[in-house]
């Protein structure tokens, strides 16, 4: 379709400093009207980035106190990100002091470490009747996967892993430079093939460091076995192995509630936790700190940068605009095409209301252009349907008071815009101006005066020749209205379909009351036609109360309420220069009632009388 590949629409920024002196709001109301919309929509929206702030804040506070509190989450972050930390022997034996007294940092305990016990300081069993096994499944005694030695200083347990376990075959994450000259020694004398010669002539320690990086990535298992017991290196963290179950040869070994144990056969951290939990902490962040970016950006630009023209908002066109829009045969730039409407609007000679403008493009084909209200009215900011509609002439095929003006080959409608009172109804206005000006529309009404007649059938015979002779005029290249435009135009079916249900109404309302009720009733609703016209300008129209009427404590003289924000309202077609507003829903029940404002009683269409009403008196009275 060529009108949506047209809302691909670049950039344009009303409030620049160049594009404020070339298009003033006094030459080109209807784009400030509809950018004062779009800024408006758009800041309709920080209840909303706040709204999405305080949830995902308040989300990202409650996971980090479960973590925190529950699963001591700082902790392991803590040591996973920034272990294992070096300790040396007397460091080592102050850590067990410590941890079995329970006196370390509740924030920052250090739990993963690398220690330095020295050489030959784990001891080895005396014989097979003592070694300590640890087994993946303690009642069958299957699967030996741990084996508990003794240490000598500080007198705890440490935990290693079999040679067939996947921790004793991996190269694990060992500081070399933090340990002494000595250890470093000790890791090259044993080993394979190495001996004190090998090291003989290093003076710097990176040297020893450089060196058993080498060996230990060129076989991680064979330096795990011959270094980590005899040297006395190992990673882990401590623990109290009380529930644990392990076996002597002969019997279950019995660990007691002070027994504390250093666990080297496996990982301190597990990735997987990491990046889950990690992956939500980020995401709640970054939730967080877009909401509230948005929120703070929008109000920095419109507050203090848009009066100055910097980091304004461009002009936002909704594709319900720019559909309205592609009707005048302009090609170029959706917001250039609004800047000519403007143009036009500014150029024309026939304008009713200042809301009924007929209009002509370059290419001299007529247009009627219907904003839905006045200029000076701001718009409903939840409203995204276009402030006005753009009729090409040609599609004219008649001008109704009621109704509005039916177009297209489908006979669809335009319903008029909410205008005040004047001597002469608007679709009087218009249909003179184009019996004037447009060929085409008097070639087209001229031919309804010679054919057209009322009764159904005849109705139906030349709407066929109306249509044929809508089909014969020359269009030329003149785009034509859609068959359906969203929300604002409507069937004739709709008005008939209200109609209908006003004549039941007050056929019924009839029914329910008494004879004599019926007979001295003074007061007489309005007509059905007008109480269905009104009910489908409402819908059109969709009037709000605005915050201005809000502060002026208006109130509804039916309902003697105030008006709320947003409250649906009504205007009484009264003569008054002040418009007398009602609820919606006060003034429709009102005109189900009388035809008279309840204010200055000024009339509209008033139902008939029935005729049966009379016919029924006689014979009651006789």
């Amino acid at each position: 379709m060529e009108n949506t590949q047209k809302l691909q629409q670049s950039s344009f920024y009303l409030h620049s400093n160049k594009n404020r002196q070339l298009y003033p709001s006094s030459k080109y109301p209807l784009t400030h009207l509809i950018d004062r919309h779009s800024i408006e929509h758009r800041l309709l929206k920080q209840p909303k980035y706040v709204k999405h702030f305080q949830y995902s804040f308040a989300f990202l506070i409650i996971f980090i106190l479960i973590i925190v509190l529950f699963f001591r989450g700082h902790i392991y972050f803590y040591n996973s990100f920034l272990g294992p930390f070096h300790l040396n022997l007397d460091e080592f034996v102050k850590h067990v002091e410590t941890y079995h007294q329970n006196n370390q940092s509740w924030f920052w305990k250090k739990e993963y470490i690398q220690v330095e016990l020295g050489e030959n300081n784990i001891q080895n069993p005396l014989n097979t009747y003592e070694t300590i096994r640890y087994y993946s499944d303690p009642r069958t005694r299957r699967n030996h996967i741990a084996t508990f030695k003794h240490l000598k200083k500080p007198k705890i347990y440490i935990k290693l892993p079999t040679i067939w376990q996947k921790h004793a075959q991996s190269r694990l994450p060992f500081h070399f430079h933090s340990y002494s000259i000595s250890t470093l020694q000790c890791i090259i004398r044993n080993l394979p093939l190495d001996s004190a010669f090998t090291y003989r002539t290093w003076v710097e320690k990176s040297e020893y460091v450089n060196y058993i990086n080498e060996q230990y990535t060129a076989n991680s298992t064979r330096f795990n076995m011959a270094v980590l017991t005899r040297c006395g290196i190992l990673i882990g963290y401590l623990y109290q192995p009380v529930h644990e179950k392990a076996f002597l040869p002969t019997r279950e070994h019995t660990f007691y509630s002070y027994d504390i144990a250093f666990n080297a056969i496996c990982q301190y951290y597990s990735f997987y936790k990491l990046f889950i939990c990690g992956l939500i902490l980020i995401w709640l962040l970054l939730k967080s700190l877009y909401n509230f970016t948005i929120y703070v950006s929008n109000i920095l630009r419109f507050k203090f940068f848009y009066k100055f023209g910097l980091l304004s908002f461009p002009l936002a066109l909704w594709s319900d605009i720019v559909e309205e829009l592609w009707l005048l045969n302009l090609d170029n730039s959706p917001h250039e095409q609004l800047l000519q409407l403007d143009e036009f609007i500014r150029q024309s000679k026939h304008i009713y209301n200042n809301q009924l403008f007929i209009i002509e493009n370059y290419s001299e084909h007529l247009f009627v252009i219907i904003l839905r209200k006045n200029l000076n009215e701001n718009l409903n900011t939840q409203d995204e349907l276009s402030p006005f509609i753009i009729c090409p002439v040609t599609d004219i095929r008649k001008i109704t008071e009621y109704e509005g003006i039916c177009y297209g080959p489908d006979s669809s409608w335009i319903s008029w815009p909410t205008m005040p009172p004047n001597e002469q109804n608007c679709s009087d206005w218009l249909h003179e101006e184009l019996i004037q000006i447009s060929n085409d529309y008097k070639k087209r009404y001229e031919y309804r005066l010679r054919h057209e007649r009322e009764n159904e059938y005849g109705y139906q015979q030349n709407q066929q020749d109306s249509n044929y002779l809508f089909h014969t005029i020359n269009h030329g290249r003149i785009r034509q209205r859609r068959k359906s435009m969203k929300a604002r135009t409507k069937h004739a079916t709709q008005l008939e379909e209200f109609i209908r249900e006003e004549e039941n109404f007050q056929r019924l309302k009839l029914e329910r009351q008494q004879f004599l009720q019926r007979i001295f009733e003074r007061t007489t609703s309005a007509s059905p036609r007008f109480i269905a016209n009104f009910r489908i300008q409402n819908n059109n129209n969709n009037n709000k109360i605005d915050f201005g009427m809000v502060q002026n404590q208006t109130k509804c003289m039916i309902c003697l309420d105030e008006f709320q924000l947003n409250d649906s309202y009504s205007k009484w077609p009264c003569a008054s220069k002040t418009p007398h507003i009602f609820h919606y829903d006060c003034m429709l029940s009102t005109l189900r009632m009388k035809n008279t404002c309840p204010i200055c009683r000024h009339p509209v269409e008033a139902a008939q009388i029935p005729n049966n009403i009379y016919s029924q008196l006689f014979p009651r009275l006789v």
